[in-house]
């Protein structure tokens, strides 16, 4: 078993090759306008619920961290309403990427490589904290929590989204849909696997390096679309989210699914959808 330093590189590793979204957009790389406009496209049209999930207009005038800035999305909004920012992210590719995408746009932001687990900061530095897909990407979420709490002023915010265990998306694409399909790949005779992985060669990446049954984190970690590449993912209920953030008084949660299909016709259909959806977020002030 890896130790949480060697979880911790291969996390950081892993990052700066698959930044999230690249691939999406990697077909416009050398279009650096168009690449990023395309990517803020296809994120609005994934999570039309952003705004009214993190509300990044309360973060007007606020010394505001995010943690985790990825392509840079989240880190435009709160600039472009007024945030004083700083930027970080445990790999050294998001920092490129985000102040690669400030520069064209004419943004300012602070920009800094970081861990979520050890931030370099002193106690009560922030007024706000923005963390979107990140934590539960860490070995431990419990001290990431604990040093966003810390961080924050008496009376600072801070905004969180984790993945949720009790989603659709979680039960039924994730231990039924993938997880089936690694159960199958990883226990089938040569012949078979052969012609799985001649038909539909991306399960590669979910091969074992052994022939036994694959376990729930490892059918968990699948899920970013890279297969066991991807060497950490945590998912956790509302009950675990609170224990994480027991440091934190007004603690809220909403729930959202990305429309990895497009957008749903059905208001209804939309309502049910994002009950049980797939992204968990925490508002709490400290």
């Amino acid at each position: 078993m890896r130790d949480a330093r060697e979880v911790k590189g291969a996390v950081r590793a892993y990052w700066n090759r698959y930044p999230a979204g690249y691939q999406d957009v990697k077909h416009l790389e050398h279009e650096r306008k168009k690449f990023f406009d395309e990517r803020d496209r296809l994120t609005k049209l994934k999570s039309p619920h952003l705004e009214k999930a993190y509300g990044f207009r309360d973060a007007q005038g606020q010394k505001t961290l995010e943690v985790g800035c990825g392509m840079g999305y989240n880190a435009q909004r709160l600039a472009r309403c007024g945030a004083d920012l700083l930027a970080m992210d445990l790999a050294s590719k998001a920092i490129e990427l985000t102040s690669e995408r400030f520069r064209l746009r004419g943004l300012k932001a602070g920009f800094l490589i970081a861990d979520v687990e050890n931030l370099p900061f002193k106690d009560r530095a922030f007024d706000m904290v923005f963390s979107s897909g990140v934590i539960h990407h860490t070995p431990n979420m419990q001290q990431a929590v604990t040093e966003i709490h810390r961080v924050l002023r008496k009376g600072g915010q801070a905004r969180i989204m984790i993945y949720h265990k009790n989603s659709f998306h979680y039960y039924y694409n994730i231990l039924f849909g993938t997880g089936l399909i690694m159960l199958v790949l990883n226990l089938a005779p040569d012949f078979l696997r052969k012609r799985i992985l001649q038909s539909r060669p991306y399960y590669k990446n979910l091969l074992l390096h052994e022939r036994r049954i694959p376990t729930k984190a490892e059918v968990i970690r699948a899920t970013e679309g890279t297969g066991l590449l991807n060497p950490l993912s945590h998912v956790s209920t509302k009950r675990s989210a609170r224990r994480l953030s027991k440091q934190f008084r007004e603690i809220s949660f909403k729930t959202a699914q990305p429309l990895w299909g497009g957008h749903s016709a059905s208001p209804l259909l939309r309502k049910i959808r994002d009950r049980f959806g797939w992204h968990l977020y925490i508002s709490a002030v400290k």
